[in-house]
C-alpha cells in the first residue's frame, strides 16, 4: 500500500517567504518611484501602498525617516522665504520643541478671524463620525449646536467653503505662515489643506471612546505626507473648557517606542509636556504633527478653529483628497488672492485648475 508523502513544510516555508520577498521588492519598487515622481512633479499621485510603506518606514525608523526623504523635494524645490527676527524665532522654536504658540494676535488679525467665522456661519457642517466619514449635515452651525441627538464631539465645514473664504487666504498671508512653513520644511512648501470645524461637548452616552477616537480627539501622531506642519487658529475665545488642540512638545523628534505603532493612545505616559492651544481669538498654535497630540474635548462652550497644513512634496495621502482639490479649485478666489500668494506658483499646485 501506498501512502502520498507528507507535505514539505520546509519547501512551503521557503516558498512562500519567497512570494512575500517578491511583493516587497514590487511594493518597494513603486514606493521608489511614486517618491521620484512626486518630487519633480507636484501633481502626481502616489499609491496607497506606497503611502503604507512611508508610514512603515517612519516607525521602523523611529521617526528618523521624514529627514531623509524629505531631502530630494528640498534640492529640488529650495527655500524662496527670507528669515526675518520674527519668524527665526518660530521657526527656531518648532525645531526645538515641535511647536510655537503665538498668544498675542494683532487687531487685524482677530478681525479676520471673526470676518471668517461670520462667512462660514451661513455655509452647512456635518458631524464626523469613524473613519472621518460624513455624518448627519446640518443647514448651519446654529441648527448643530441646539439638536439635543448630536452623536459626534465634531463639526466639520466642507473643505470647499473654507477655502471660498477671502478671510481664510488672508488669515494665512497676515500670519505669515507660508514663510514660517518655508523655513521649517526647508523648501518651496505646498498647501495641503485649509480645514475649519467646530469642538463641542459630546451629548451621547456610548462608545464616547470611538467617537472621540474618529474625531481625532484622542492622541495619536500624523503621517500623511513626508514632512509637514501644521497651523491652527482660534476663531474663538479658547479656555480649557472649549477643548484646546493639545501638543506634546518634544514628541517630533523622540518618543517612547511604543508610540511608533501608530494607532490611537487614550493615556500618555507623562501628561507634564502638554502645551495647551487657550488663547483668545486669533491665537495660534503652529505643530510638528508628526509629534503627539490631540484636537481637546469641550466640556462647555465650543471652539471654532482653522488648520492649515503644509508639505514637502505630494507624495502620501493625495490619494486621498484628490477629488476634494478639484472640487476646491472651482471655490479658490484666484483673482482674490494675496499677492504673495498668488506668486507662489509650487504652494497652490494642489488646488489649482485643470
Amino acid at each position: 500500500m501506498y501512502f502520498d508523502a507528507p507535505p514539505n513544510s520546509a519547501g512551503a516555508n521557503i516558498q512562500s517567504m519567497g512570494s512575500r520577498f517578491a511583493r516587497f521588492i514590487k511594493a518597494f519598487a513603486s514606493f521608489v518611484y511614486d517618491y521620484v515622481a512626486s518630487s519633480f512633479n507636484d501633481g502626481f499621485t502616489s499609491s496607497k501602498s506606497s503611502y503604507s510603506l512611508m508610514r512603515s518606514c517612519y516607525s521602523l525608523s523611529r521617526g528618523k525617516s521624514p529627514q531623509i526623504l524629505s531631502s530630494l523635494p528640498r534640492l529640488l524645490h529650495p527655500s524662496k522665504s527670507r528669515i526675518s527676527v520674527n519668524t527665526g524665532l518660530i521657526v527656531q522654536s518648532l525645531k526645538k520643541h515641535g511647536n510655537h504658540k503665538i498668544d498675542n494676535p494683532s487687531v487685524r488679525v482677530q478681525l479676520l478671524c471673526q470676518s471668517l467665522r461670520n462667512e462660514l456661519s451661513a455655509h452647512p457642517i456635518y458631524e464626523v463620525l469613524q473613519n472621518f466619514e460624513h455624518g448627519p449635515e446640518y443647514a448651519s452651525i446654529y441648527s448643530a449646536l441646539v439638536d439635543s441627538f448630536r452623536a459626534s464631539a465634531r463639526l466639520d465645514f466642507y473643505r470647499r467653503d473654507v477655502v471660498g473664504s477671502i478671510s481664510a487666504w488672508e488669515i494665512i498671508s497676515e500670519l505669515k505662515m507660508v514663510d514660517i512653513a518655508d523655513l521649517y520644511l526647508g523648501c518651496d512648501p505646498i498647501l495641503t489643506s485649509i480645514d475649519s470645524w467646530y469642538v463641542v461637548p459630546f451629548k451621547g452616552d456610548v462608545e464616547s471612546a470611538a467617537i472621540y477616537s474618529a474625531a481625532a480627539q484622542t492622541y495619536h501622531y500624523d503621517m500623511d505626507w513626508i514632512k509637514f506642519v501644521k497651523f491652527f487658529v482660534n476663531l474663538t475665545d479658547v479656555d480649557e473648557s472649549h477643548g484646546p488642540f493639545e501638543y506634546i512638545s518634544d514628541s517630533h523628534k523622540v518618543k517612547n517606542k511604543g508610540y511608533y505603532k501608530g494607532g490611537r493612545f487614550e493615556n500618555l505616559l507623562d501628561q507634564s509636556l502638554v502645551i495647551k492651544a487657550t488663547g483668545p481669538t486669533g491665537s495660534m498654535l503652529i505643530a510638528d504633527t508628526s509629534g503627539i497630540h490631540r484636537d481637546g474635548r469641550a466640556t462647555s462652550g465650543f471652539r471654532h478653529v482653522l488648520q492649515v497644513e503644509f508639505a514637502v512634496s505630494s507624495f502620501g495621502a493625495k490619494f486621498q483628497y484628490d477629488s476634494v482639490y478639484r472640487e476646491c479649485s472651482r471655490s479658490v478666489p484666484w483673482s482674490k488672492l494675496p499677492a504673495e500668494m498668488a506668486r507662489r506658483k509650487r504652494m497652490l499646485q494642489l488646488f489649482r485648475r485643470a
